[in-house]
């Protein structure tokens, strides 16, 4: 019988992410194929974000910005947002 399951390797032991109805110690032959985490990135966009010149942020400068908001952050994000 022929059957399709998923797994995680953890600790060198494969984890069967359901219930497989195995006997004990019972001999199986496996197939591996691995499952790309990235399938939902746009890989695109991620690599024009890696070209960018700017690829750190001052600690300083963020404070400085910061330092010139008036009120609350969460009534800045409502007023962004247009929520009342």
């Amino acid at each position: 019988m022929e059957r399709q399951f998923e797994a995680i390797y953890e600790n060198g032991v494969l984890r069967p992410l359901e219930l497989l109805s195995l006997e004990n110690h019972q001999r199986v032959k496996l197939t591996l194929a691995e499952e790309s985490d990235q399938g939902w990135m746009d890989l695109e966009f991620m690599n024009s974000c890696s070209n960018d010149s700017e690829t750190s942020v001052d600690i300083a400068d963020v404070r400085r910005v910061m330092s010139k908001i008036k009120g609350s952050m969460a009534q800045v994000v409502s007023d962004l947002r247009g929520e009342y």
